[in-house]
């Protein structure tokens, strides 16, 4: 059953072709929805221009359902879904990055399912390198599965969530190439600092700590290539290093800078046993 109430959760789930009619002006919330929390619309053709509408109705609503919709985000929420905390909208081909930056400053908002929606990059250009968005400032819990992201920028710009620390990014190209599937993990909690869980297994200290001296090691060379030095007063990496590997310098402070002997027979990607045999630890996420 429902995790509330009756008048905490509404489903509307119609067969895909008898889709729901919505009203065209502007309706008066109803009581009738003023306790509601929970609600499901996945599959109904409602747009985003008619949840906005609805949406002073629900005044307390924390979970929205919006699968499937063909929804195209076409303007801010201005006095609305500002209690939402979690937002569902996988399977809307239709929405690309532009469009999340209207949704971006919902003040609470901590889960967002942004899964098969066929999006390849995020950015968040507010925020220079090691420095925080000011986007999504509550969002803890992103979904990314199914998508078409195969560069690592899409990583590294995650690291600029200040909240985040779940992360779900299965069955995308970056994740399905000839990689081994482990030392992708490794690049990717490498990557974000502060991600707890990834894929619905949790970071352990252990793993965290493994991950970032492997990818301290394996990028030290290029690293030195670029400028980076033992000798602080000599230490001037280029803004070509620095862009994809935003927290080298933090990795830098926190084991020191890699020496030269530490820099022989390190292979990128290559990981030590102990991490390929980790136990990993699944979460409720």
């Amino acid at each position: 059953g429902p995790p509330y109430g009756n008048e905490h959760f509404v489903s509307l789930l119609p067969h895909s072709e008898n889709k729901l009619t919505f009203p065209s002006g502007s309706p008066t919330p109803s009581r009738t929805f003023s306790a509601l929390k929970e609600l499901v619309l996945n599959r109904t053709g409602i747009t985003w221009a008619q949840v906005l509408r609805c949406a002073s109705g629900w005044p307390v609503l924390e979970k929205l359902y919006l699968e499937s919709n063909s929804i195209v985000i076409s303007e801010r929420p201005v006095g609305v879904l500002q209690t939402v905390k979690l937002l569902d909208l996988s399977s809307n081909q239709l929405i690309d990055e532009n469009q999340l930056f209207l949704i971006a400053h919902l003040p609470r908002l901590e889960q967002l399912i942004l899964s098969d929606i066929g999006i390849s990059s995020i950015h968040f250009p507010d925020a220079g390198i090691g420095c925080k968005t000011s986007m999504f400032p509550s969002l803890q819990y992103l979904v990314l599965n199914d998508n078409q992201m195969s560069h690592w920028s899409v990583i590294r710009e995650l690291d600029k969530l200040s909240s985040l620390h779940a992360l779900s990014c299965t069955r995308n190209p970056l994740t399905e190439g000839g990689r081994d599937p482990q030392t992708t993990r490794q690049l990717i909690i490498a990557r974000v600092g502060q991600l707890r869980t990834l894929n619905k297994c949790a970071v352990e200290p252990e793993e965290r700590h493994g991950a970032e001296l492997h990818y301290w090691k394996a990028f030290g060379t290029e690293w030195k290539a670029a400028g980076g030095h033992q000798d602080p007063d000599r230490h001037l990496p280029s803004a070509d290093f620095l862009a994809p590997h935003p927290r080298y310098q933090l990795l830098c402070h926190k084991y020191g800078a890699p020496e030269d002997a530490e820099l022989k027979m390190q292979q990128p990607f290559q990981l030590k046993n102990q991490l390929r045999n980790k136990n990993l630890t699944f979460t409720a996420y």
